[in-house]
């Protein structure tokens, strides 16, 4: 999408790395407040000037004049750029500019006024250099003026936006927790997303806003303020445009065959042909007073997808249905098509009083030519139909000069429905060539959330410091289901068991839960300044938290068979929260900046649990079924024989939603006019995330295999599988699995941050680099399978070891690595970008549909790593399993391919077409790629032609096994391809 003018770039819109600590706590999250000096060359103040603030572009202007001591202050400034002019009798008028404005940022302007008699025949212009003023915010580089362009995934949506920030990824994750546990701030006012009924690492699928509405999007680690709430992880704030030139923007994109293929890709890309398109604007209601800012965008892009399967496994398939076996066999093309549009009322009622009202919405849909993606095995595949939706206002006034009273609410939803990538097919995996042909069973779902937020806060500033109090009132309803109705989970040993339907089958059944959240929170903070250049910062909040629906059953056949109810669990939580921050200026100038921060906040009860409980609990049923006649695709009824056993979710009693606690310091420095470094450490620690475990295993194993691996059940082979379907692996008859979820999941992340930017008139460059270390319990948080949880058949951890659950977390990527530049030759201006970051970890392990330890689950058996002679083929290439042999492999010990991503643009300024100014900009994306997609991670894979073998005094059973020589490949790329893009602008 071409950026919406010079000034909204790309990097305007990312806003600060991390922010640490800010003046936000005094001010309004959706207004701002300037305030400065005014003094004569030798430093005397200049009293009764007058300072006029007028916006560059469309808006109303405000006014005021300093004091006896030359201070002044101007509140309500909505985000934008503006101008200062100074006048004052005996002195030549001064403009400086342009000063940039952030939602909620208060800036500091130090200006001096030249004597000069009457008459004033000239003005002086200040420019207020990026470095010095407009690009800090507080504990971090706030960036401004370039024209980057980034595109990781898809034309820009918020979460390409913010991966910018080298803490955050493509799912707005940061700090080594998933992005769901991230919290988006919009013009003041939470928006939360539906999330994936259980994949933790869902792609975030859709933009919201329309990118061209955006004035700023700024990346916290860290809550800076004790107002916010609701998230133990990152916050991303936002602010829409309250005024703007009016644009319209024109985008055409061209993918050709294999010139435009990757080398990465191993088939032919079909040529594509995608467009984008944008219009926005003001209308002045009232010159000064009031206008709407509107904004629309409509875009489709198609991307290539890599077929199924393999023109080989193709001949072993024949015997399908001929337009199945073609739809997987042949490049597929993605279609996405996303509509969305804002408009924002903003009135000033006054000098010290102002409302906003602001309507946004989006619709998107993924449609595919072909069989469509491969759920990537860590993650959900994006939504293929998504609308959100919010509503948002507010009124913020003084009521007298140490008062300010401000009320912000909203109204949001948001429906996504998960559906499978190949229309009514269910999952189908071959095991011996890791090959899916149906959907992952992480995928097929729904879900849908609103919300419903109102925010009152008031403000006291008695002389330097700064009290706020504040109230949060929130109201939500949530909508999940994540099973479909007569479809299966279907695994085969190789292609001829798939055609003899011969294979493995487990179903599940759940019915669609509907419950609603409710919280009531309240807040206080302090801040005041200690000396000059010295602020301290402290507040604390208190929410109710509660949860309600229909009543969970009680199930009377668990409560005899066990002792324990299901239905006896709390539905309510008291959460605490505080933060505090210590901001130093030694210079009092902006030069230096020393930021130190703590905080303690909690979150929201995990409503993926919460789901489970409503809908596990007398209605849910699994099914796990082996044999002859599992038929695909036309199959997905389990046999008659088949029986479908109860499951349940179970909350103990002391559930509870996840709490995070944080220390950092940063560093910002300005080293001269236009350039600027940041540095920042910090370490946070989560507590009380949700792991799950099985109350119906056996609790004493009936064997084990020859390396002490416990085994729960009878294990049969049939080909490449090993399964278990009988009696004897569960602990209570007559019920399938039975979940307790409990809150003894933590993370622990330690990170490092680097980052430079310098800018002028001529060149522009942006560097940022993030070290990190994430460690957890939370085994399988990742993969989005509920059986994907810890195996409980490995032995006990030998003493001074760590347990195997404990290491390296599904979320630790090390290294990220962010890089632009932009050159300016006259009208001509060639910006590039370049991203990297490590392989995503993974674990040495059995493949899907082998059940080791017979416990049920065919996705949580790890391998046990053979000696160096058995590996000497896969040593050479992963050193990680040199480290731990003749061992059971440590958890998330290897790594994929790392990822490196390469964008240009080169932007030609045509001079001004039907009176507005014009540009036309080339971009080619995606010119270096990496090497992406499902992994094989298969130690090892079982031997077809062997059998299982028995001790002859039964406890000893061993699996045939053979070292997988394609351990660590690609097995599905996921990269999309190079594309060139041509875009139009006229205006902004």
């Amino acid at each position: 999408m071409p950026q919406a003018s010079h000034v909204l770039s790309l990097a305007l819109i990312v806003g600060a790395l991390q922010a640490l600590s800010s003046p936000l706590v005094a001010q309004s999250i959706s207004s701002g407040t300037i305030t400065g000096t005014v003094r004569s060359p030798d430093g005397r103040a200049v009293p009764q000037a007058v300072v006029t603030l007028t916006p560059l572009g469309t808006g109303s202007s405000q006014e005021t004049t300093t004091t006896a001591s030359g201070s002044f202050t101007l509140t309500l400034v909505q985000p934008g750029s503006y101008e200062i002019r100074v006048e004052a009798l005996g002195y030549r008028p001064l403009i400086a500019r342009v000063l940039t404005i952030r939602g909620g940022e208060e800036r500091n302007v130090n200006l001096t006024l030249n004597p000069a008699p009457p008459p004033v025949t000239t003005i002086d212009t200040v420019a207020l250099s990026g470095g010095s003023s407009t690009r800090f915010r507080a504990g971090g580089v706030q960036l401004g003026g370039s024209e980057i362009a980034s595109l990781p995934y898809r034309f820009e949506d918020l979460a390409s936006i913010a991966a910018l920030s080298t803490a955050f990824d493509a799912s707005l994750g940061s700090q080594g927790l998933p992005g769901d546990m991230s919290l988006v701030i919009a013009d003041g006012v939470p928006f939360y997303r539906a999330p994936h009924p259980t994949a933790r690492a869902e792609y975030l699928p859709d933009a919201l806003f329309p990118r061209s509405a955006l004035a700023s999007v700024t990346a916290f680690h860290n809550a800076p303020d004790a107002e916010w709430a609701g998230s133990a992880g990152g916050y991303l704030a936002l602010a829409t445009r309250s005024s703007t030139g009016s644009a319209i923007e024109l985008d055409g994109a061209y993918s050709g065959g294999p010139t435009w293929s990757s080398s990465e890709l191993d088939f032919g890309t079909p040529s594509l042909l995608s467009f984008q398109g944008g219009a926005r604007g003001t209308v002045l209601l009232t010159p000064g007073v009031s206008q709407v800012v509107l904004s629309g965008e409509a875009l489709q892009q198609q991307t290539p997808l890599g077929p199924r399967v393999s023109e080989a496994l193709a001949a072993d398939l024949v015997g399908l249905d001929p337009e199945l076996l073609t739809s997987l066999t042949e490049p597929a093309v993605e279609t996405y098509t996303r509509y969305s549009a804002l408009a924002r009322l903003d009135v000033q009622r006054s000098r010290t009083s102002r409302v906003f009202l602001r309507g946004v919405g989006s619709f998107s849909r993924r449609d595919f030519d072909g069989a469509g993606p491969v759920s990537l095995a860590r993650s959900a595949a994006p939504a293929e139909e998504s609308i959100e939706f919010s509503a948002a206002g507010g009124i913020i006034s003084e009521s007298s000069p140490n008062v300010t009273m401000e009320l912000r609410g909203g109204f949001s939803g948001s429906y996504r429905d998960f559906g499978a990538a190949v229309s009514d097919l269910p999952p189908a995996y071959l095991t011996a060539l890791g090959v899916p042909l149906g959907n992952l069973p992480s995928a097929a779902a729904e879900s849908s959330r609103t919300d419903f937020v109102v925010i009152p806060v008031l403000r006291y500033t008695p002389g330097t410091a700064t009290l706020k109090f504040g109230a949060t009132i929130r109201a939500s309803s949530h909508t999940m289901a994540h099973s479909r109705a007569g479809l299966g989970d279907f695994l085969y040993s190789d292609a001829a068991a798939l055609l003899a339907g011969t294979g493995f089958g487990q179903a599940t059944s759940a019915p669609k839960a509907s419950f609603g959240t409710q919280e009531y929170g309240v807040f206080a903070q302090y801040e005041s300044a200690l000396a000059p250049g010295l602020r301290l910062s402290f507040g604390g909040r208190y929410d109710y938290e509660r949860f309600s629906g229909d009543d969970v059953a009680l199930n009377t056949g668990w409560l005899t068979a066990s002792g324990l109810r299901n239905d006896d669990f709390p539905d309510s939580f008291h959460q605490f929260g505080a933060r505090g921050s210590l901001t130093w200026d030694p210079s009092a100038s902006g030069g230096t900046r020393i930021f130190l921060t703590a905080s303690m906040h909690e979150g929201d009860v995990d409503t993926r649990a919460l789901y489970q409980l409503f809908a596990d609990d007398t209605d849910a049923t699994s099914t796990r079924f082996a044999g002859t006649g599992i038929d695909w695709p036309m199959g997905g009824i389990p046999p008659l024989a088949a029986a479908a056993l109860p499951t349940l979710t179970l909350f103990g009693p002391d559930t509870r939603a996840p709490r995070s606690t944080n220390m950092s310091a940063a560093l910002t420095q300005r080293m001269g006019d236009g350039l600027s470094v940041y540095v920042r450490a910090s370490v946070r620690r989560t507590d009380f995330l949700m792991r799950r475990r099985n109350l119906n295993l056996p609790i004493v194993a009936q064997a084990a295999d020859p390396n002490g691996r416990r085994i729960l059940g009878t294990l049969q082979q049939d080909g490449s599988l090993i399964t278990t379907t009988t009696d004897d692996a569960r602990r209570f008859a007559g019920f399938g699995e039975v979940w307790a979820l409990d809150p003894d999941g933590w993370s622990e992340y330690k990170g490092f941050t680097a980052a430079i930017e310098h800018s002028s008139s001529a060149f522009e460059f942006y560097g940022s680099y993030t070290f990190s270390e994430t460690t957890d319990n939370w085994v399988g948080a990742a993969s989005g399978s509920i059986g994907a949880t810890l195996s409980p058949g490995l032995p006990e951890a030998a003493e001074g070891t760590a347990d195997w659950s404990e290491g390296t977390s599904d979320f630790d990527i090390p290294h990220r690595l962010s890089a632009g530049a932009t050159v300016h030759f006259g009208s001509v201006a060639l910006s590039g970008i370049y991203h990297f970051r490590s392989g995503l970890p993974f674990t040495p392990r059995y493949r899907t549909g082998v059940d080791a330890n017979g416990d049920g689950s065919i996705r949580n058996d790890v391998a046990f790593v053979p000696g160096d002679a058995e590996l000497t083929t896969l040593l050479s290439a992963w050193p990680c399993l040199d480290r731990q042999t003749d061992a059971f492999a440590v958890r998330n010990s290897c790594r994929g391919p790392e990822q490196h991503t390469v964008n240009v643009r080169l932007k030609f300024r045509l001079g001004r077409l039907a009176g507005r100014s014009a540009s036309l900009t080339l971009d080619g994306f995606n010119l270096v790629e990496g090497k992406g997609g499902v992994i094989d991670d298969a130690l090892l894979l079982v031997d077809p032609s062997g059998g299982i073998t028995t001790s002859p005094d039964g406890s000893t059973i061993t699996i045939p096994f053979i070292v997988n020589p394609g351990f660590g490949e690609v097995l599905y790329p996921s990269t999309r391809g190079r594309m060139l893009r041509i875009g139009l602008r006229i205006g902004g």
